[in-house]
């Protein structure tokens, strides 16, 4: 929001003048400059009964915010309108560095020669604080905005002036080129990137899932296009026509045919917003058609090698025990696949966010559906043979046809019940998975906060923060804001068990909390958690269980303060805090043991002890100053804090660390990936459609002609359609089974095997599975659905093969 002379951002020039009368430059603030009436090139004399003597100045530059209406400008006050204020000293206590600094407020930036003429000390430095705006940071911007900080770090742009020598050690430093900034903002955007970084690995996941999909369907309707060709191709084939050549044919009709499908969906997404058209794009586009060539060839070739000649005699010969091998041959490649996608996460995982999508991870969800996919063909003749076995002859012929066809050639091929599991797998990994790292993200996010917002005064002195009652209540009255809770921390105390004993004790966290008000802050959050909730509501009705008059430290026996300990003590036992002066010897009964508080509350690892305000209040007889409060609200209330002014007292500043609601635009994040994989769910569930519609198609000659045959017996059409359900039930009903339970398995596998501390920003790799129970029963239900109503209606639509079609059906 604002800029430093010469560095492009401010108002008036940065030219240092030459005039050797004056030399001492500075640089003016542009609302001095506007009040006093001077530009750049004006000289002035500057006094102060502090001063050795006058001072000349010219005006080297003016400074001003970008953003007039940033509240976060702060303007120097000026005593008249016509003259310069006094500076103003500010000592400032820096829990970091642990050592007290002097912040200056003034209007002029002065160069060397004026410092020391003026009688300045080293370690004058202009700071500006800004708020961060969640909305406003996107991918494209956020590592560009993480390198201007490293520049303004490093001073790399910035004039060589003014200097400031060191009289005690004769070095010379230039303020502007080496500031000292301290800011959350590389640590909220390397979050930020590390959530977009985990929103593109899970992305990918289901990306990888749609295409191998696709890949599925695109093999279906390739296989449907040899089979409604294969006379042709055979007589072609026969006449002289290599293998290369019909392979070829095939695959020009197939990549004319995606190319176009392609080009649509490349234009459907850059509509969208979720992709551009650049070389890596059109690439990739290219790829896809020259895949579907590939696979047309492979399959054409396939399909006709054993169609004329010796090889057609042998592969006639040898039958299915050639489609046996390769099946299982292809089966344990799956298998082995899984099991080095497994040892590889397992043993090396994902490092960081900048490791981008890596396709061992990607493809992870794809090789587990596949593998659940050969398991379970193999498991699924046993479902009709087992139902045969049950029922007996209490199937009657309907039954007897559908279990025996079942077994033999279900209406559900090989391929189309692998898609249809993978749809199913794909839907309900994603709805889990993104779930299950969505709630962790805004667990971890709470945590570090404590509640929607955490409300400090960094800049009160001696690092105690003043929030009065009055802050309270302006807090409360904020529009949205739902609760605040105000507290005291002290990392200085210390707790023995020993009373009356000068010995310190063990040293501890101590906390007073306004317990009531800060149990509604949390109420619905994912800080809510039974044993913390559990914990303080035990201490609030400990601490009112008596009058708060009852505590007061001029009674005699002082009545000891209930309080929560971590750890150090048993539950009841009494002992006394130390190390702080105005809570020293303060007697304290143990009424419960409290679980870790949210990071944002405490950060230390020592023992925490928690009492409640009021009484602490009653205790001292004085009302301690609170240094923190911890707001609960709207975002837009949220974000509204972050305004000059916030706090009572007029010396004051507010600083405002922002929770789930602002925390990065990882909320942004979260929603952008939901929608990725509600879009992505909605065409895995088209593309499921379509391979069984392909499926249906592509056997519709056979079944037509069982059809028939099962006429002349005596069926008629309510009976063929019963067996065609009955003959895709038992394959839908494992396929179902197995794709839910295959989703289920692969978010911990996955979640197990990367590095989600760094990937995802969180404070753990453990990652607990939530399982969208609406997504889960929907696709569970949908997806078979669909295929079974397919089967139905294609039973009750077709026609019985004629005499005379089946005669030409067999040429």
């Amino acid at each position: 929001p604002g800029s430093a002379p010469g560095a492009g951002g401010g108002t008036g020039g940065a030219t240092v003048p030459t005039d050797s009368r004056s030399p001492v430059w500075a640089w003016i603030s542009q609302s001095a400059a506007d009040k006093v009436h001077v530009s750049v090139g004006d000289g002035f004399v500057l006094k102060s009964d502090v001063w050795s003597r006058p001072v000349a100045v010219t005006i080297a530059g003016i400074f001003a915010p970008v953003d007039p209406a940033d509240p976060w400008w702060v303007q120097p006050d000026t005593q008249a309108p016509t003259t310069l204020a006094t500076a103003r000293v500010d000592l400032v206590f820096d829990p970091v560095e642990k050592e007290e600094k002097k912040f200056w407020h003034a209007d002029l930036l002065l160069n060397n020669d004026g410092a020391q003429l003026a009688g300045l000390a080293t370690g004058m430095g202009v700071s500006w604080s800004f708020p961060l705006k969640p909305d406003a940071i996107t991918t494209a911007n956020a590592g560009r905005v993480v390198d201007d900080l490293n520049r303004v770090k490093t001073g790399a742009g910035l004039p060589a002036l003014p200097k400031i020598d060191d009289r005690f050690t004769g070095e010379s430093f230039d303020i502007l080129r080496s500031p000292g900034i301290t800011s959350q903002l590389g640590q909220v955007l390397a979050g930020y990137l590390g959530y977009a970084g985990t929103s593109m690995v899970v992305m990918s996941l289901g990306l990888a899932t749609l295409a191998a999909i696709a890949v599925g369907v695109l093999a279906l309707a390739v296989r449907l296009l040899i089979h409604r060709q294969r006379a042709d191709l055979v007589v072609a084939r026969a006449r002289g026509a290599s293998l290369r050549e019909l392979a070829c044919s095939v695959g020009f009709q197939v990549a004319a045919a995606t190319a176009p499908a392609v080009a649509v969906a490349l234009a459907a997404a850059r509509a969208a917003g979720y992709a551009r058209i650049d070389a890596g794009s059109v690439l990739l586009a290219l790829g896809v058609v020259a895949g579907s060539f590939g696979l047309a060839g492979v399959q054409t070739a396939a399909a006709l090698r054993g169609s004329t000649g010796a090889l057609g005699f042998l592969t006639r010969r040898l039958g299915s025990r050639t489609d046996a091998a390769v099946r299982a041959g292809l089966e344990l490649l799956v298998l082995a696949l899984l099991g080095a996608q497994i040892m590889t996460l397992r043993s090396h995982g994902i490092g960081s966010a900048t490791t981008g999508i890596d396709p061992v991870v990607a493809t992870l969800p794809v090789t587990v559906a596949l593998a659940a996919g050969v398991v379970l063909l193999r498991v699924a003749p046993l479902v009709p043979r087992t139902l045969a076995f049950l029922l007996g002859a209490g199937r009657g012929a309907t039954g007897f046809v559908a279990t025996s066809s079942a077994r033999r050639d279900a209406v559900i091929g090989g391929l189309a019940a692998v898609v249809i599991l993978a749809t199913l797998s794909g839907s309900v990994f994603g709805a889990t998975f993104t779930r299950s790292l969505s709630e962790a993200r805004s667990e971890s996010q709470w945590s570090a906060v404590g509640a929607g917002a955490h409300v400090t005064d960094p800049f009160a002195g001696f690092g105690s923060s003043r929030i009065s009652n009055a802050d309270l209540d302006k807090l409360k009255a904020q529009p949205g804001v739902t609760a605040v809770a105000g507290g005291v921390l002290d990392d200085s105390a210390t707790f023995t068990t020993v009373m009356g004993s000068t010995d310190p004790g063990m040293p501890i966290s101590f906390v007073a909390l306004d317990v009531a008000a800060y149990l509604d802050v949390i109420k619905g959050t994912p800080l809510d958690t039974p044993s913390l909730h559990r914990a303080l509501s035990a201490l609030a009705q400990a601490s009112a269980a008596r009058p708060v008059a009852d505590y007061s430290q001029a009674n005699t026996p002082r009545l000891p303060l209930p309080a929560l300990l971590t750890s150090g003590a048993a539950l009841g036992s009494v002992g006394q805090v130390q190390g702080a002066v105005q809570y020293a010897g303060m007697p304290v009964s143990i009424v419960g043991g409290t679980p870790v508080l949210p990071r944002g509350v405490v950060t230390t690892k020592e023992p925490v002890l928690v009492v409640d305000y009021q009484v602490l209040k009653a205790s001292l007889g004085v009302e301690p100053t609170r240094s923190e409060a911890w707001v609960a609200g709207s975002r837009s209330a949220l974000a509204a804090l972050s305004v000059a002014g916030l706090l009572s007292d007029a010396g004051d500043q507010v600083a405002v660390q922002a929770g789930l609601a602002d925390s990065g635009g990882s909320r942004e994040l979260d929603r952008l990936t939901e929608r990725v994989y509600a879009g992505e769910t909605v065409l895995e569930g088209l593309l499921c459609a379509l391979a069984v519609l392909l499926t249906l198609a592509a056997g519709s000659t056979a079944r037509r002609k069982a059809a028939a045959f099962l006429a002349t017996m005596g069926f008629g059409r309510g009976r063929l359609r019963r067996i065609a359900v009955l003959e895709a039930l038992p394959v839908l009903l494992v396929v179902t089974a197995g794709g839910v339970a295959t989703g289920l398995a692969t978010v911990p596998l996955l979640a197990g095997s990367v590095d989600l501390t760094s990937l995802a920003g969180l404070a753990s790799s453990r990652l607990t599975v939530r399982v969208d129970v609406a997504v889960v029963v929907a696709a569970a239900i949908a997806v078979p659905g669909v295929a079974l109503l397919a089967v139905f209606l294609e039973a009750a639509l077709r026609r019985p093969m004629t005499l005379v079609g089946t005669l030409r059906s067999e040429r």
